[in-house]
């Protein structure tokens, strides 16, 4: 049996239409849970502030934490995490994750509990901020300053 020229045009055609909505849905489905992970939801100004703050690492960046430092939500005296309104950060206790994703990765961590990010050159001005064994913020504060 002979395929026709414009047969299998047609079936090739057809073969890479399939293909090409296969791969779309799946990089729909897959992509939807690891794009939340890798750029959780902020506001344009503060996303702008993030990433001076990294950039300014071994300078004088105290002004950009204190910016940020409000999308810090802590876990509750009772331990529990605060209602999600949205998946915004500020809008529930902020996680591990977030906090990298914000200010990059620490200067210091000390026992994985304790993150420390340098806010002036000398490095005698720092962010500290409390993380449990859950990865969720257990308080923020400005020492040495």
């Amino acid at each position: 049996m002979q395929i026709s020229t414009i047969s299998f045009k047609k079936l090739v055609l057809l073969g890479l239409i399939f293909c090409g909505i296969l791969s779309s849905a799946l990089a729909a489905f897959s992509g939807s849970e690891s794009d939340a992970l890798l750029d959780p939801k902020i506001k344009v100004a503060d996303k702008a502030t993030s990433e001076s703050f990294k950039l300014a690492a071994g300078y004088d960046r105290i002004v950009y934490f204190e910016k940020l430092q409000i999308l810090i939500k802590a876990l509750q005296v009772g331990g529990t995490n605060t209602q999600i309104e949205s998946e915004a950060i500020g809008s529930h206790t902020t996680t591990k994750d977030e906090i990298i994703f914000l200010f990059g990765e620490p200067d210091q961590v000390i026992q994985n509990t304790l993150y420390h990010y340098n806010l002036n050159a000398a490095g005698t001005c720092k962010a500290v901020i409390g993380i449990n064994k859950d990865g969720l913020v257990t308080f923020s504060v400005i020492k040495g300053c």
